[in-house]
Parts: structure tokens; C-alpha cells; sequence
């Protein structure tokens, strides 16, 4: 049974049972108004309640639930009327007898019983085709849809009322065979793969670029590239001897001896000699690499200078460990870092790449004050006559670095060292 509240005048579900002496409360959902039934379903019996209400209803032009509501004295008809639109109300006879609302006739006995009127039996269409979405929809037996559906039991009681089912099973399905077409397709790309690479001629492989033995030089490894007429275009290695070595053994044009290295503005001219002419390639840094050529054209060298001296002050001479020079600048030229594995290194590479050009002089090193293991003053006379000195400090990957690699490299003035101060002879 259902009753109106008199509040906001939502429809309230009452459930009641025959019999039955315990008190009944209930709630409205809407605004949460509480009412208490107890005495008044005490004295009227629920089968008269739902007959009287009826008629009620077909007299005074409002709704069942409106109506079972003036008859429990929640309200008064007149708030009934005021809270309840005119509607079509129930008749005994409506479905023998023609009216302008056509619905459904298998809900002839819902309309007469009160729960639906023909407008809303109208808008429900087909009554069992509304069930069976019902049913689909919520998962309710068919009964309880076909309830819902004549407006004899909520929706939402519906679904409390029904029974547990058991454990669904969420795991999904393993599908083994979704993974076979993608294991045969890699099969099928390896065996493709070996079949070309062992089908591949060693002419064929070594058109675009050849590392071969003959470039190995000393505990570094020279890297050739080759164009398809076997002249080479670039060659790149970890110090700009063995790139110079690399490329006198691979040029084709005839028989090149390495004479030396020039440095030249953070990089180094390569010297060689070809049938008794002095040529000149410029050795460039990129990276951790000397590179000579751009992998495009084949390498050109420039005509050298005829009266080179491989034991002038200029002369690069690498030591037995192959020691690398990094020098870092930024866009015009300056010279902000100066790295190389010793200190005295980083001095001689320091006064050469000055502005003074030869009469900037290395002289010594010396110890810091208080003494460091990791900090050097490299002192050098510029070419004022005065004494000057730089600070090469040990990074921590053992390497000696002058310069913080963001300005340029802060020089101070410096005396004559003191006795006892620990000092290293340096010169060209």
C-alpha cells in the first residue's frame, strides 16, 4: 500500500501484513517526514481501507495513494485536492467502455485495483515487453518484474527482495591462441633476416664502411668511412694521431707518410707528406671523438707549410698513454675549460690556446696553501714579464680541469714561490 505524504506529497510505501499487532512507522524518502500508523490501521481493516480508498478516488477526482491518506487522517481532502493534479482515476469499467486513452489491456487489472492510471498504463506501452526489460535490466525474476511493472511493488523493493546469486566469475577467459600468429610472424622475420645476412657478400658489406685491423692504433679504435669508389670521407678516433695514422693507411691516391700535429684554435692540424709534398687535413672535435671529413665528400687536404719543424714549440707530442686534451669555448671564441690528465698538461694547453700566442710561457707548478692533493696553481709568464698563475683542480673522475666551464678562466697574479713550497718545472 502506498500513501501520500503531507509534506511535499511524495508517495510513501507502506508495508503491512494481516494479523499483525507490531507498530508501523515509516519514512518519507523525500523530506523525511515520520509517521506513525499504527492506531489508525488498528481500528481499519486493510481490505476496507483499499475499497473505501477506491471509491474515495473515483468521487473526489485524486489518486489512490492520496486517498488512502485522507481515509489514515494524514491529510485533509482538501489538501489532497490542492497537492494532486486532476487525473483519470479508476473505473470498474473502463476496459468495456471506449475512452480516449488507449493502453495495454493486460493492465486492466492494475487500473482497476488503483495501482496505475490509464495515462500512466498508456505510457508503459506493451506490459510484458516492459517486464521482460525490467527483468533484463535488474536481474529480477519475471513475477517480481510484471509487479513492478503494474506499480503493485517499488522497483527498488524489487531488487532488495530478490535473491542472492552465487559468486560471478570475473577472471577472464585465457585465449592461448591470440599470441600463436604473433610467435610465427618474429619466427618468420629472424629466419628472413639470417637468410640475408649470410647471403650478403663481404664486398657488398664493406661499399658503405669498413673497420678493419689495419685501424687499430695503439689501446684506441679508429673508425673508417668509405664512398663506393673506396675513398674515404670521414675517419673518426679517440685522438687526432691515430685519426691522422687512420687516414695515411686508407687513402688510395698513393703512399702517405704522417709527418706531425699543429694545434690550431682548440683543434689540430694533421701533417702528412705525399710524394715528397707536405699536405695539412684540420682535425675537429666532436664529442669524445677527432673527426677529419663530413661523411659526404671525400677527404681534401690543404698544401702545408714547407718549412714545418716537428720539434718546434707548436709541435704536438702525444705520450705513450695517448693523453687527450679537451678544451671547451663558447661562441666567440673564449676559452672557458681546460681538462687533460695531468695538471702540467692543462698548463701547456692553456698557454698555447692564449691570445698572447708565444709569449705566454709555462713555468712551473705549485702546491696549494695550506697544501691540497687535488689543487694546483699553474704559474706562466704572459707576455708582460709578469707572473701569473691559473687554478687546475682533480675532478672526481681523475682528470685535471682549469675552468668552471661558465666564464672565463679567472687568472691571478702570483709571486715568487716560497722555500720549501712544493714546485714542478714546466716547459714546451
Amino acid at each position: 500500500m502506498q500513501i501520500r505524504c503531507a509534506s511535499c506529497h511524495a508517495a510513501v510505501w507502506v508495508q503491512t501484513t494481516a494479523g499483525t499487532k507490531n507498530r508501523t512507522i515509516v519514512h518519507c524518502r523525500t523530506c523525511s517526514q515520520e509517521y506513525d500508523l499504527s492506531s489508525a490501521l488498528e481500528r481499519i481493516d486493510v481490505a476496507d481501507l483499499h475499497q473505501d480508498a477506491l471509491e474515495l478516488a473515483k468521487s473526489s477526482e485524486i489518486d489512490l495513494q492520496a486517498a488512502c491518506s485522507v481515509l489514515l487522517r494524514i491529510m485533509s481532502l482538501e489538501e489532497a485536492k490542492d497537492g494532486c493534479e486532476p487525473s483519470l482515476c479508476p473505473s470498474d469499467d473502463i476496459v468495456d467502455t471506449n475512452v480516449s486513452v488507449e493502453f495495454d489491456l493486460a493492465f486492466a487489472e492494475a487500473i482497476k485495483a488503483g495501482h496505475l492510471t490509464p495515462v500512466q498504463a498508456m505510457q508503459r506501452g506493451n506490459r510484458q515487453a516492459f517486464a521482460e526489460g525490467l527483468a533484463v535490466r535488474h536481474r529480477l525474476p519475471l513475477k517480481q518484474a510484471l509487479a513492478v511493472a503494474d506499480n503493485r511493488m517499488p522497483l527498488l523493493a524489487a531488487i532488495r527482495a530478490k535473491k542472492p546469486t552465487g559468486r560471478i566469475n570475473v577472471e577472464p577467459e585465457r585465449r592461448w591462441r591470440s599470441a600463436v600468429p604473433f610467435v610465427i610472424a618474429g619466427a618468420a622475420i629472424l629466419v628472413i633476416g639470417i637468410f640475408f645476412a649470410l647471403t650478403r657478400s663481404p664486398e657488398e658489406a664493406g661499399k658503405a664502411e669498413i673497420r678493419s685491423d689495419s685501424a687499430r692504433i695503439g689501446p684506441t679504435t679508429v673508425e673508417v668511412t668509405v664512398n663506393l669508389d673506396g675513398e674515404p670521407t670521414e675517419v673518426s678516433g679517440q685522438d687526432p694521431e691515430s685519426v691522422l695514422a687512420a687516414y695515411c693507411e686508407s687513402a688510395t691516391s698513393g703512399e702517405l707518410v704522417p709527418v706531425g700535429l699543429e694545434a690550431s684554435n682548440g683543434d689540430w692540424t694533421g701533417l702528412y707528406r705525399e710524394d715528397g709534398t707536405l699536405y695539412a687535413l684540420r682535425i675537429r672535435r666532436s664529442f669524445d671523438l677527432w673527426v677529419v671529413g663530413d661523411a659526404v665528400e671525400p677527404i681534401e687536404a690543404e698544401r702545408g707549410v714547407e718549412n714545418y719543424e716537428t720539434e718546434g714549440p707548436t709541435a704536438y707530442r702525444p705520450s705513450a698513454t695517448r693523453e687527450r686534451i679537451v678544451v671547451e669555448r663558447n661562441v666567440r671564441g673564449t676559452v672557458l675549460r681546460v681538462s687533460a690528465s695531468d695538471p702540467a698538461t692543462v698548463l701547456l694547453a692553456y698557454c698555447q690556446l692564449q691570445a698572447q700566442g708565444p709569449g705566454c710561457e709555462p713555468l712551473e707548478l705549485r702546491a696549494g696553501i695550506p697544501a691540497e692533493a687535488g689543487l694546483r696553481f699553474g704559474i706562466f709568464r704572459d707576455i708582460s714579464e709578469r707572473l701569473r698563475g691559473i687554478a687546475i683542480r682533480r675532478h672526481t673522475h681523475g682528470r685535471w680541469i682549469a675552468g668552471g666551464g661558465v666564464g672565463r678562466i679567472e687568472v691571478a697574479p702570483a709571486g715568487e714561490s716560497l722555500p720549501g713550497t712544493f714546485v714542478i718545472p714546466v716547459s714546451r
